[in-house]
């Protein structure tokens, strides 16, 4: 079974329901003012951006292992039956 990413569409709303409520608190002066936070920097998004699609692509290979153990699995009990 497989799920495209952008047919999920609660987790598409959640994921917008956490950027409209993130957004603010971390790019607005109140919203630096009342929870104490502070935009972050160039440097930290060309350091943030890469490492999670890094562990995006690290995650999706391991799902690809599991599936082909899975597959390889299924097709030897196949043969032994």
């Amino acid at each position: 079974m497989s799920f495209g990413l952008f047919n999920n569409a609660t987790l598409l709303g959640g994921l917008a329901l956490e950027l409209v409520l993130l957004l603010p608190i971390i790019y607005s002066p109140w919203g630096n003012a009342l929870f104490d936070t502070a935009p972050p920097g160039l440097g930290v998004w060309l350091l943030l951006v890469p490492l999670a699609l890094l562990m995006g692509l690290l995650e999706e290979a391991r799902k690809a292992l599991i599936r082909r153990r899975i597959k390889r699995k299924a097709v030897s009990g196949s043969r032994a039956s």
